[in-house]
């Protein structure tokens, strides 16, 4: 999938302005589209999930265009704005919270989990 082309078709989706390029099969997808638009506007959800979720539109739409041209009719206009994905903590910080190495590798070894899952484990009960 060409990213390039998907930023600004999504751009697109949200502003008055258009971006001249096409959609295809290779440069938007209607899942992502809608996954998007979720972490670009949290209140739209509801939206979303009523007509697109709720209906299957994404199965409905063969086309890319159709899929684009649909959430371009059904999404309000809206400012632009940055979204902040939510990001994995480093593991600088998470050994920072005072958990032993060693104590996380046995318990990693024991439980046959990795030891990112045994860290967030400690970290939300000794917290």
């Amino acid at each position: 999938m060409n990213f390039d082309e998907f930023f600004p078709l999504l751009k697109s989706i949200f502003t008055k302005k258009c971006c001249n390029i096409n959609p295809i099969a290779d440069n938007f997808n209607t899942y992502l589209a809608v996954r998007y638009i979720s972490f670009y506007h949290p209140s739209l959800c509801e939206l979303l999930n009523e007509s697109v979720n709720k209906f299957k539109i994404n199965s409905m739409f063969n086309e890319a265009e159709d899929g684009y041209n649909f959430l371009k009719a059904l999404i309000p206009k809206l400012p632009y704005k940055h979204i902040k994905y939510i990001k994995k903590e480093s593991i600088k910080n998470l050994r920072d919270k005072n958990i032993p190495d060693e104590t996380v590798t046995k318990l990693a070894n024991y439980l046959e989990v990795s030891q990112r899952e045994i860290r967030q484990i400690l970290e939300t009960n000794y917290e």
